[in-house]
């Protein structure tokens, strides 16, 4: 074999050997995004975590099926849900979205017309309801450290609701 065969057979095996690496990879899960793992265990998302805690356990994620419409009508129900409103309005202030997401987030009156029973309108419930849909999918996947827990208590507060029917 001339030296020449014998390189040109030794990087079309490299090559192979870079696709066969990548399609290994790829079925071990090693490019999949939902996932966070380590060698040792999955780690820990402010979404898991939230879920595992007793007071969540019978609540369903914000961001769920039907949830929308529910949440926005008893957003201005005086009867409904009372603690988790008292929740909502005494948090949405210092939550935080960046980029053009942080125009979303509603004024200091709709705030107050939160914790007022009957004072919120449509348009106010619907401004509450996406920005914190918006930033609780924001926090959803941040990984979850125990030494600080605001902002995850927040998370816990705002992003998880009783199936209240509305």
């Amino acid at each position: 074999m001339t030296p020449q065969v014998a390189v040109g057979t030794g990087l079309g095996g490299l090559a192979a050997a870079g696709v066969g690496g990548s399609a290994i990879a790829y079925a071990a899960g090693a490019f999949e995004g939902k996932e966070k793992k380590t060698d040792e265990n999955t780690i820990k998302t402010y979404f898991t975590e939230a879920k595992k805690d007793n007071t969540n356990a019978n609540k369903k994620y914000i961001g769920g099926d039907g949830q929308d419409v529910k949440v926005k009508k008893w957003l201005k129900e005086s009867d409904k849900e009372k603690q988790y409103k008292k929740d909502l309005g005494d948090n949405l202030g210092s939550m935080e979205l960046s980029g053009s997401a942080s125009n979303d987030k509603p004024t200091e009156e709709m705030i107050n017309n939160l914790k007022t029973p009957n004072k919120l309108d449509e348009s106010a419930a619907t401004k509450i309801y996406d920005f914190t849909h918006k930033w609780c999918e924001a926090k959803k996947g941040l990984t979850y450290d125990v030494n600080s827990t605001t902002e995850f208590d927040i998370f816990k507060k705002v992003c998880f609701v009783n199936d209240v029917d509305s």
